[in-house]
Formats: C-alpha cells, sequence, structure tokens
C-alpha cells in the first residue's frame, strides 16, 4: 500500500524545496522527472508521477505528457510555465511550427488538461503514414559526457525529434529503444544509462555523405523547433518550394513542376536513407503520383508531417538563411498581391506570347508550344480558356503507311513498339484506333495477354531471386508488377505466391 506521504504532493515541494531537480540545458521533461524519481526513494514509478503531475501514468508519457498545469501548481513553477515546458521539454514543440495557431492552442490545452488521447490525431501524425511511435533515443557519448558533468545520464530533446537520427555535438548516429521495452505509457522512470544492450537498436554506420546529410537534417529540425509561437502557412511553405525549384530550372513555364526530373533527383539525393525509420515515406515518392514530393508541390489544404516537410527542405535547400529567405520573400508577395501575385512569381507571363505565336505569326499550336517551352496540352487549355483562335490540324497518313499500322495493330504489337517502328505521334495512333473499334478492341485483348505473360515471366524471377522475401518486400522493386497481376491475373497471382 503506498504512504499517504507519497501519495500526497501538496506540500511537498513547500516543505523540501531543495529536494526538486535543476532542469538542465536541453533536457526532456520525461528525463527531468526520471532523475526526480531516483532522488526521491519512491519505490514505484507511480508514486512519483502522482507526487509531481497529480496523476499515476501522466508524467511516465515522453512524447506529450498531460497534466501539465497540475505539475507546475504542485511544482509552484520552479521549472516554468505550462506552455513553456511543453515547447522546450517535449516533442511539442517540433510540431508546432507546421500548425495554425487554433491547432497549436488545442493540443496545448490538451497537454495542460487530464487526457492527450487526441493529441497525435490533432497533430496530423496518426493518417502522416510517418509513424505515431517516438522511440527514446540516445548518443553512447553524450552518456558519458553527462556522467561526467551531472553523474547521471539525460535523455537529450534534441535527439528525441523524430527527424533526427545523428548527434550534432559527436557527429555519431543514435541509439533507440527497442518497440517491446516501450509501450505508450512506460512502466519505469528510464534513463539512457539504464538501457540493456538487449533493450536497445542502433543505426549501421552511415557514410560520411549521408551523415552530413543526417547532420543538415538535424539542424533544419533544430531550427524549426525553436520557433516557438511562430507557425508556417502551409500554402506559403508550398510557394516556397515551388520558387526554389524553379530558381533550379525544375519548372516548366506556366509554373508546373517536371516531377519525373524532380522525383529521380530527390530519390537520388536520399539514396540508401529510406530505412530509416520515419524516413519510409522516401519510398513512396518511387510511385506514379510521387507520394509525398506530389502531395507537398501541389495544391492541398490539409497538414503534412513536419518530417516530410523538412526531406523537403534539406533537398531544395543549402543553408536555413536560404530557406528563411525564399520563405519571407514569398510571404511579402503574398501580402502585396496575393494568391495571384505567387502564380505569377513562379510561372511568367507567357500567355500572350502564345497569342501573338497563334494569331499574327500563324504558327501551329504544337509549334508555339514548343517555341515557348510548354506541353501542348497546356496550351490547348490556355487556349480555350483565353479565346485564343487556333487551327485544327488533321492528321494524315499515307495509304502504305496506314497499312503498315493496321497490320502492327492486328498482331498485337505494343504502342511504344508500334510508335517506334512508325515514327508517328501517340494521338495519332490513338485516332486511328477510335476509327476502327472492332480492331480496337482485338487489340486490347492481346495487348492484355502479351503484358500478362510478361508480368508472369517477371514475377516468377522475382521471387525466385529474392526467396524468402515478403510479398511486402517485393512490391517495393521497381518494375515487379505485382499490383498489375492483384488486379488483373489475381488467381494466377494467388496460385503461384510462395509461403512466405
Amino acid at each position: 500500500m503506498e504512504s499517504p506521504a507519497l501519495a500526497s504532493s501538496t506540500e511537498i515541494f513547500a516543505t523540501y524545496p531543495a529536494f526538486l531537480p535543476l532542469l538542465t540545458e536541453g533536457e526532456t521533461l520525461f528525463s527531468w522527472s526520471a532523475r526526480y524519481h531516483r532522488l526521491s526513494g519512491n519505490a514505484l514509478a507511480r508514486q512519483s508521477s502522482i507526487q509531481l503531475f497529480g496523476d499515476r501514468r501522466a508524467g511516465l508519457r515522453p512524447d506529450f505528457p498531460s497534466h501539465l498545469q497540475q505539475l507546475v501548481e504542485i511544482t509552484r513553477g520552479l521549472i516554468g510555465d505550462a506552455e513553456t515546458l511543453a515547447y522546450e521539454r517535449t516533442l511539442f514543440g517540433f510540431f508546432a511550427p507546421f500548425q495554425n495557431t487554433q491547432g497549436a492552442s488545442n493540443v496545448l490545452k490538451q497537454m495542460r488538461g487530464t487526457s492527450v488521447e487526441k493529441v497525435k490525431s490533432a497533430l496530423g501524425i496518426l493518417p502522416s503514414r510517418v509513424g505515431a511511435f517516438f522511440p527514446l533515443k540516445f548518443c553512447q557519448d553524450c552518456i558519458q559526457d553527462d556522467l561526467k558533468k551531472y553523474s547521471v545520464s539525460r535523455w537529450h530533446l534534441e535527439h528525441q525529434w523524430p527527424s533526427v537520427w545523428i548527434c550534432r555535438k559527436h557527429h555519431r548516429m543514435l541509439h533507440a529503444l527497442k518497440r517491446e521495452y516501450q509501450p505508450r505509457d512506460l512502466r519505469r522512470w528510464l534513463l539512457p544509462e539504464d538501457v540493456t544492450a538487449e533493450e536497445w537498436t542502433g543505426s549501421a554506420t552511415s557514410s560520411a555523405v549521408t551523415k552530413s546529410k543526417l547532420l543538415w537534417i538535424t539542424e533544419l529540425s533544430t531550427h524549426f523547433a525553436q520557433l516557438r509561437g511562430q507557425h508556417f502557412d502551409h500554402q506559403l511553405l508550398r510557394y516556397t518550394y515551388l520558387l526554389r525549384a524553379k530558381e533550379r530550372e525544375w519548372l516548366f513555364t506556366d509554373g508546373s513542376v517536371k516531377l519525373a526530373l524532380v522525383r529521380q533527383l530527390f530519390l537520388k539525393y536520399y539514396k540508401e536513407m529510406d530505412d530509416i525509420p520515419g524516413f519510409e515515406v522516401v519510398k513512396g515518392v518511387q510511385s506514379e503520383h510521387a507520394g509525398m514530393l506530389g502531395l507537398l508541390m501541389r495544391q492541398f489544404d490539409w497538414r503534412r508531417h513536419p518530417v516530410k516537410h523538412i526531406l523537403l527542405i534539406a533537398f531544395l535547400f543549402e543553408s536555413v538563411v536560404e530557406f528563411d529567405a525564399v520563405y519571407e520573400r514569398v510571404r511579402q508577395v503574398h501580402v502585396q498581391g496575393g494568391t495571384d501575385a505567387l502564380e505569377e512569381m513562379v510561372g511568367e507571363s507567357w500567355k500572350s506570347e502564345l497569342k501573338r505565336l497563334v494569331e499574327v505569326e500563324h504558327k501551329s499550336l504544337s509549334s508555339a508550344a514548343s517555341t515557348i517551352g510548354i506541353p501542348l496540352c497546356v496550351a490547348i487549355r490556355v487556349c480555350k480558356q483565353e479565346g485564343i483562335a487556333y487551327q485544327r490540324r488533321s492528321h494524315v497518313v499515307n495509304t502504305v503507311l496506314g497499312e503498315e499500322i493496321l497490320e502492327m495493330i492486328i498482331q498485337g504489337l505494343s504502342r511504344v513498339e508500334i510508335l517506334q517502328k512508325t515514327g508517328i505521334k501517340k494521338t495519332l495512333l490513338k485516332d486511328l484506333m477510335a476509327r476502327k473499334p472492332v480492331l480496337r478492341d482485338a487489340w486490347r485483348i492481346k495487348d492484355f495477354e502479351r503484358r500478362r505473360d510478361v508480368y508472369r515471366v517477371n514475377f516468377l524471377e522475382l521471387i525466385e531471386q529474392f526467396r524468402g522475401v515478403p510479398i511486402k518486400k517485393l512490391r517495393t522493386v521497381p518494375g515487379n508488377g505485382v499490383s498489375w497481376l492483384y488486379r488483373n491475373d489475381r488467381e494466377w497471382l494467388t496460385q503461384n505466391l510462395p509461403c512466405m
């Protein structure tokens, strides 16, 4: 049974003010509470949590503790107010800049109060696919430094941020507490020196290039986590990314992203880093819609996880000063001219040139689009919107070529093969097929059978090459075809799936 003196916290610090440990620089609230538990002599973790937070579990949450207001009242403000503790001693400070004012206020209210059940949902963590588990992380060299200086180790807040996996001071990869030893509410006040070898997992030693990139990501994370009271506008962040992409010549003239190029460069930049916990979202960029890359650089209203923003910013920018300058420039343009001014900033005044080339010089629309440097589909859309009169040119092929194309269609050759052998445009082939629906449908059947056979052979070779690898991993291999077989040839796929 708990002692009444231990269960009560009303007068404990008034009677023994020296009993309250000092918060050290960069230390988490959980770390400070763990050190208090050691000094208290309490046998049970919940006893210390009750004394500090007025609740048996509130302080045992390393990421987003609750009952902060009660903690402030119990300690009589000796360690700071609730808002300061949330910003400077928990993970909240990392997420706050990417929330709007109302959203951040809502999370603070929950952390001050008695329940944080909805905090991760409010922060947009749950649907982000980055992960809602935040393992306690530590640097082995920092443990030794802290033991020499304080005679006790500490959990460093900077190490706990989801995007940080290297120590800035020692340039050493961080170790993390394994998930099975860290439930949502810990059952003990754990300090880094208490973690045994079987309880932690370490990242493999990375190359100098990878470490350099991880240090840059850590620097960015540190900068953003210190922006107390400042909140990014997600629309302005998007235009910041677009403007930087324009400076690198990664935009078309109309302001749209050369997504294929950017995706290739992004994946190259993060090569061998997509297995780092939280960085798995990099793999999604390989998908047709470019995953987080497409979502961040296109117009969407909902929030994105800070890790996604930080990964993109680290890829686009080379210094914090550079990012801040571009964001401020975007903000000023928006204040002065609104969204229209931002659109004009990332695009160019090319519509009048298109009108001149088509209506005055009587160039074909495809020639005008090529001259300006925009896709033909964009030129067509703008002509319709702006009322630019352009001449539609009929598609013509000679009789011999037409017969050759029809024969290729009958044979069931792929579109790529037909286009390569004849040199005609894709739109012309599409028109020819549209004029002969019976022939087109017969070609589709043969094309389906051809693709099916290719995917079947590829899949059998894949499972032979990666014997014993789970199907989830096989889906990440480029050109695996598993999804196509699942949609179009599921019975065969089921019969040929290996036992895994």
